[in-house]
């Protein structure tokens, strides 16, 4: 474990995302989600062996009070707000990612190119093209179970309790590059026209990120949810609003806000 901490937390459980029971509840990742996403970074570096090929690479860390942020960089002496690991190392990649007290919520890879090819560097075209078909198609479907078995099929983490079922409702936009890297708790509703949006390209880097939605959460319609989202259970996310970073169990973001969890800089 990289960072430790002295207090002791006092769990349980609804559906896979844990929390303490206290009022400042903190959101616990599920272990599998931190496994698709280690998963997700090493499938990413194979796929950019040629980019950095005679490179060293080094780790990056910007941990948060609730989450955190990794990232692979060419340079000992990065631009960035995240502070230095050491040299990159797969034993020590596994150890960030699976902390659990860090709840890495994002890898950001950089100096991957700024030509077209990009995009196909980082992910299998075939996989994609699969991926894309099958959320277009669950997208416009209007049975709930079918459409939930769909996407389960391509990885995403929709489970079901007695009586709590998940509702994705039509046209929203799961993303098709790592759909495994989503979860949405049973009960939990997804309004029309959301996106959950697991990658993110800037010129010349490339960003991964979990999205994790705790049980008998909303999500509204025309939402945008952004690599790195992680709510509580109970949480409600206004329509056409733009969410990343954390939000606590019971936690409200209101109508259309732009909201940063990590620096918790808007209001809810």
């Amino acid at each position: 474990m990289i960072l430790n901490t002295s207090q002791k937390h006092c769990m349980h459980t609804e559906g896979y995302v844990a929390h303490e029971n206290t009022e400042a509840s903190k959101v616990k990742l599920p272990e599998f989600m931190r496994e698709n996403l280690l998963n997700a970074t090493h499938d990413a570096l194979t796929r950019l062996e040629e980019v950095y090929e005679g490179k060293d690479l080094f780790l990056y860390l910007e941990p948060g009070k609730h989450l955190s942020r990794l990232g692979i960089y060419t340079s000992e002496t990065a631009k960035t707000s995240k502070d230095l690991v050491g040299p990159f190392e797969t034993e020590l990649l596994q150890e960030l990612v699976m902390d659990e007290d860090l709840n890495v919520m994002t890898v950001q890879f950089d100096d991957i190119g700024y030509d077209a090819k990009a995009l196909t560097r980082t992910n299998s075209f075939s996989k994609m093209l699969k991926n894309r078909i099958t959320t277009e198609v669950a997208a416009l479907l209007p049975f709930p179970q079918l459409k939930n078995a769909m996407y389960r099929k391509i990885g995403v983490g929709l489970p079901e309790t007695e009586n709590k079922s998940t509702t994705v409702a039509p046209k929203v936009f799961i993303d098709y590059l790592n759909p495994n890297l989503i979860y949405v708790g049973p009960g939990s509703i997804i309004g029309e026209g959301a996106k959950l949006q697991t990658h993110f390209f800037n010129p010349g880097t490339y960003i991964i990120g979990l999205i994790v939605i705790g049980d008998q959460s909303v999500v509204g319609g025309s939402t945008r949810l952004l690599p790195g989202s992680l709510c509580g259970a109970k949480s409600i996310i206004g329509s056409d609003s733009t969410f990343t970073g954390y939000l606590p169990r019971g936690g409200k973001v209101a109508p259309r806000a732009f909201y940063d969890g990590f620096y918790a800089t808007a209001t809810v």
